[in-house]
């Protein structure tokens, strides 16, 4: 593992996946050794007050805060010799990166809703209401049935496209670590009205989630998860 040019980095973000697993993926990857500062939701108010834009995940690098996920990532792609972000592949990865962002705004309602229901109008505690509970639930149960689907079969066809492999050719980038956090997040269990088998019918999708969790880095970090 290297540690470029001797710098400081440290990831901040919450004790658990989110935006941040796809960056810690890549730090992994590219064998760039990095601070994974996880915090519990609990402390939230007290970090929040003490990022730029009151918004994780932030890399601290020689204690300078950079922001926004896909930027990171970014960063982290160009370490190491840029072998994560090889710049004859910028502009199939840019795409790819693209599409996973779309399918993040695509199922943000499926989980704010959860948390603050008063982005989509709906008063303060309406998520621990019974009807609240119900608007979650349908949600959620309509995006697994159509959008869901719909993202998984358009990265099938990449992957296809690239050779079967990973999404952009034979090697690893961060277009399949941004995928792979992504879609194993719909396979965890952890979000209630999705259920574990939801991909299955994909195999070209899960056969893939397999390979990159097979990665040596990759693995070696799920086995301190």
């Amino acid at each position: 593992r290297t540690h470029p040019n001797t710098m400081s980095l440290r990831l901040q973000y919450f004790a658990f996946g989110g935006r941040a697993e796809q960056i810690r993926y890549a730090f992994h990857v590219a064998g760039v050794e990095f601070e994974d500062d996880r915090f519990p939701p609990q402390t939230w108010p007290e970090v929040k007050a003490t990022t730029p834009y009151g918004q994780v995940p932030v890399l601290y690098r020689d204690g300078k805060a950079i922001t926004q996920s896909n930027n990171i990532l970014r960063i982290v792609g160009r370490m190491n010799g840029g072998k994560l972000y090889p710049a004859d592949k910028v502009e199939a990865i840019d795409e790819v990166l693209g599409l996973v962002d779309d399918l993040k705004s695509t199922w943000a309602p499926a989980i704010y809703m959860s948390m603050s229901p008063t982005i989509y109008g709906y008063p303060k505690g309406y998520n621990k209401t019974e009807e609240g509970a119900a608007k979650v639930k349908e949600i959620r149960e309509t995006l697994m049935a159509s959008e869901v689907p719909r993202f998984a079969k358009i990265f099938s066809g990449i992957i296809t496209a690239a050779g079967g492999k990973f999404a952009c050719g034979d090697e690893p980038t961060i277009a399949d670590c941004a995928i792979a956090a992504t879609f194993e997040a719909y396979q965890a269990g952890f979000i209630d009205h999705v259920p574990t088998t939801c991909l299955d019918e994909f195999t070209v999708l899960t056969d893939y989630l397999k390979r990159f969790a097979a990665l040596p880095a990759v693995a070696a970090y799920k086995a301190t998860k």
